[in-house]
Order: C-alpha cells, then structure tokens, then sequence
C-alpha cells in the first residue's frame, strides 16, 4: 500500500519460453560445467555481466509467472509511467503492451520506440501508446534496445563517444566482425541484435538513448501532474 506509482523501463513481464527449460541443464551440467551457461562471453563491460547463466534465466521465468498470476488477482489503480523498445531481443515487449491496456489510471504514461514510422501517425493527445521514432539512419541507428533507454548519448562509458562498445553477439563465432566492432565502433550500425540489422553491416547493440532529452521532460511532466 505504500507504493504510489510505478516506473517501468523495459520491464521483463514475459521472457522466451524457453527459458522454462533452462533449469534442465542440472541434469548433465555436473559432468559438463559449460552447459550451465546460455553464454560465455569476454565480459568487458565493467558494470555488468555480458555472460549469461542458465540459473538466471530460470529465476526470470518462474519470476514472470508468479507475477503474472498476482496481476490477474491484484489490479493495479496506482499511476504508471513505462518506457520499452519495440524492438527487444531479451523479453517480449508486447506483454507490455497488453499490460498497459489493462491499466485504468487516466495520468498512465507509456512511451514505446520505434523503427516504423508509420506507428507515429497513431500518436493522438490522451492515446493510449505515445510512438517515439529510434530509426535515425543520420546517427547509424536502426533500432533501440531495452539496454540504451536510461542512458543519454553523453554518458561516458555507454554513449557516443564511451569506453564500451557492445560487440558480443558476435563473440566467438564470427572474430572478424568481434574485433573490426570493437576497434572501429564508430563505423558500426547501432541497434537491437536483429536479424534485419544484422544485414546491414557490423553491428553494436546500441547503449545510449538518442532521445534522452525527451525522455526526462517527459519524466518531470509525469510527476507534476501527480502532484
């Protein structure tokens, strides 16, 4: 009862379900320790592991269960401002969706980005999603990712001209493209790890928000109409 609001950035309401699966790694993994793991990766960020153990994925899912059962006997009238991507490789951003059209608070907030300009045309005063452009092809961007929405461009370690370049998903099976990312970030694409980006060229998963500035006015209106 003490929780007055809710932010959510990208929240993880619903993972892959395959995950439900990742625990049976106990069955073989005393006798072969490497398939506790998702991913093994260099790990080069400094604020967070960019290898993945199966363990955590297990814990996200029955996380993402028991709280889906909680939210069909709890409903929530508190207000809520959240924040995704469209576009997001680690959960499943339409569950977000479906959760935000269920919420009833007249001061909700949701913005989503996108990279189909067409969705902006949805964008109406009271609407329901608020559609922000992330294609900015000008930038080398093609998409967000859930990991650049809290980050502005000036951040020293994940922004334009940071320390750290998100270059794994290519580490170990493609070297070539690992190394020319990782030494030449600034001639990268810059995206959510898709498919369709991918195709592109040599791609970063991007880590900054080009739409930061928006983002935090957003932010102050949010809480002074709550006040």
């Amino acid at each position: 009862t003490r929780v007055r609001g809710l932010f959510l950035f990208a929240p993880a309401l619903d993972i892959a379900h395959r995950a439900a699966f990742a625990i049976l790694h106990k069955l073989v993994s005393w006798l072969f320790p490497r398939s506790k793991w998702v991913d093994i990766k260099p790990d080069n960020d400094v604020y967070k592991y960019e290898s993945f153990a199966k363990n955590a994925a297990t814990q996200m899912y029955k996380l993402t269960q028991v709280l889906c059962e909680k939210m069909k006997q709890h409903k929530l009238s508190i207000p809520i401002f959240s924040v995704s991507s469209e576009d997001d490789k680690t959960v499943h951003t339409s569950a977000t969706i479906e959760f935000m059209a269920q919420q009833t608070n007249h001061a909700n907030k949701f913005i989503l980005y996108t990279a189909d300009t067409d969705k902006l045309a949805q964008n109406s005063p009271g609407g329901k999603i608020e559609w922000v452009s992330c294609l900015l092809p000008e930038q080398k961007i093609l998409s967000s990712a859930h990991t650049a929405i809290l980050f502005p461009a000036e951040d020293e370690h994940y922004g334009i001209d940071g320390e750290y370049a998100s270059c794994a998903h290519y580490f170990p099976h493609d070297m070539e493209k690992y190394e020319a990312c990782i030494q030449h970030p600034k001639a990268c694409w810059l995206g959510e790890i898709l498919k369709k980006n991918l195709e592109a060229g040599n791609l970063r998963r991007l880590t900054y928000n080009p739409n930061f500035a928006e983002l935090k006015v957003s932010l102050q209106q949010f809480i002074h109409q709550l006040s």
